[in-house]
């Protein structure tokens, strides 16, 4: 996975811990800021079996995102930024991991885009309150799955407009 490969051989980030977590490999998340890096902020951010409201879907996307935003500032700083010898050798990795259908030219002004951009990323989550958690259905095939209340589609589709035009949502 590309932030394996070469992201966070370099980067780390600091969170807010609000959560004891215990995963497959029996790794553990005192409550707490915590100075993460590479493997770990990935192991974090992907855990599904963590104590009380941190173990469900919607916290793990929090978490998820904590990492691409810590990702993006890091890739964006004057760390790397003022470097070009560092630019090239992620821009080589990022080459030899990810398929694409443009030539460099394009991506170099899709960077420049998104370096442009950066401060105007917003950032939101799916409001639990809108779904249903369904477990164990054959309509489902007994998959997880996150259905609508009352079968409600309109509701979720204008909280994501809501969020979508940055206004404050209900």
């Amino acid at each position: 996975f590309i932030f394996k490969e070469y992201v966070f051989k370099e980067s780390c980030f600091e969170t807010e811990v609000s959560f004891q977590q215990c995963i497959n490999e029996k790794i553990t998340f005192e409550k707490g800021n915590l100075h993460m890096v590479g493997e770990t902020a990935l192991k974090n951010s992907r855990s599904r079996h963590s104590e009380g409201d941190e173990g469900n879907d919607f916290a793990r996307s929090v978490r998820q995102q904590e990492v691409l935003i810590a990702v993006k500032e890091k890739l964006l700083s004057k760390d790397v930024i003022l470097k070009p010898k560092l630019l090239k050798n992620l821009f080589k990795t990022t080459n030899s991991l990810v398929e694409r259908d443009f030539d460099d030219s394009t991506a170099a002004s899709i960077s420049r885009y998104i370096y442009e951009s950066r401060r105007s990323i917003n950032q939101f989550g799916l409001d639990e309150s809108l779904f249903d958690i369904v477990t164990g259905n054959p309509k489902y095939e007994n998959l997880y799955v996150l259905v609508p209340k009352d079968d409600n589609w309109t509701a979720f589709q204008e909280n994501i407009k809501c969020k979508l035009e940055i206004m404050v949502c209900n």
